[in-house]
C-alpha cells in the first residue's frame, strides 16, 4: 500500500512534468496555416484598384515574402510561434528596430484567414477568421457585415439580422453535388431601408462561402458585397513570392472583387 508521503511525491513529480511539457509547448509556439484576403480595393480608386501588397513574415528562422492581390486569397503559409504574428513591409529593410506594418492576434492554433485592409490614414488593419472545420463547417455560408449599417440577410431558409461588424453562419442542406440557394440582403441607412441583393446563388456540396458586406466606393451611403469560396487547406509551405510585375490597371479585371458577383 502506497503511503501518503509516497503518493505526495508521485503527485508532485507528475505536476512538475506537466509544467515542463507546458513550458516546452509554449516555447515552441502554436502551429497555424494562414491565408490572407486583401480587401484594399474597396476603398481605392479604379486607378489603384489593381495594386497589391507585399509583406514579409518570420518563420523557420528566416523571413519570407507573401504577395496579396485585392479580392484574392493568397496561398497558405505555415507559421509556428506566438499568436501575435507580425507582418513587415516587404519594401523596407528589417532590423531589430523595424516596426511591423501589422500585428495580428491569431488566437488558438489552427487554420486562419486574415482579412487585410487599409485605413483612411494608410495603416494596415486586420480581422482574423477561424476557418477550422469545427468553427466553419462545410455547407456553410458565413456573412460578415464589414460596415456600420445594420443588415438583414436571408440565406436559404434562414433570416438573421446582423449588427454593424457582426457575423453569422448560415447552414445549408442539399443532397445534390451542385445546387442553388436563396441569397437576399437589405440594409438600413438611417430611416431608409434598401435592397442590396435578391437572387439565387450556386453552391457545391461541402463548400464554404464567405460573404463580405462593405460600403460602395461610388456611394458610401450604400453597401455592396463580395463572395469568396474558402477552400479546405490541409498543407502549406513557406517560400518567398517573387516581386510584383508591373500591372496596367486598365488591363486588370476589377469585377471579380469590387462588385457583388462571384
Amino acid at each position: 500500500m502506497i503511503s501518503k508521503k509516497s503518493l505526495l511525491v508521485v503527485l508532485l513529480t507528475c505536476f512538475c512534468m506537466l509544467q515542463n511539457v507546458s513550458a516546452q509547448s509554449d516555447e515552441a509556439g502554436s502551429a497555424y496555416i494562414v491565408q490572407l484576403l486583401y480587401l484594399n480595393a474597396q476603398n481605392q480608386s479604379a486607378a489603384n484598384a489593381a495594386m497589391g501588397v507585399s509583406l514579409k513574415y518570420f518563420a523557420d528562422g528566416k523571413f519570407y515574402q507573401i504577395n496579396a492581390m485585392p479580392g484574392s486569397l493568397t496561398r497558405g503559409l505555415q507559421y509556428r510561434g506566438s499568436p501575435k504574428m507580425a507582418f513587415y513591409d516587404a519594401g523596407m529593410p528589417i532590423t531589430e528596430e523595424t516596426v511591423p506594418a501589422l500585428i495580428t492576434d491569431l488566437g488558438v492554433a489552427g487554420k486562419k484567414v486574415i482579412l487585410l485592409t487599409k485605413t483612411s490614414s494608410g495603416q494596415h488593419a486586420a480581422k482574423v477568421l477561424d476557418v477550422e472545420n469545427a468553427s466553419f463547417a462545410p455547407n456553410t455560408v458565413r456573412v460578415l457585415n464589414f460596415s456600420q449599417q445594420p443588415v438583414r440577410a436571408k440565406i436559404d431558409a434562414e433570416v438573421t439580422d446582423l449588427k454593424p461588424m457582426a457575423m453569422n453562419d448560415f447552414r445549408v442542406k442539399n443532397e445534390k453535388n451542385r445546387f442553388l440557394i436563396r441569397l437576399a440582403m437589405a440594409a438600413q441607412n438611417g430611416e431608409e431601408t434598401y435592397l442590396i441583393e435578391n437572387r439565387r446563388m450556386g453552391m457545391r456540396q461541402a463548400e464554404r462561402k464567405l460573404i463580405l458586406l462593405y460600403r460602395k466606393a461610388s456611394d458610401p451611403d450604400e453597401l455592396t458585397y463580395a463572395v469568396y469560396s474558402i477552400p479546405q487547406v490541409e498543407e502549406a509551405e513557406n517560400f518567398s513570392d517573387e516581386d510584383f510585375a508591373p500591372i496596367d490597371p486598365n488591363q486588370y479585371d476589377t469585377g471579380g472583387y469590387s462588385t457583388g458577383t462571384e
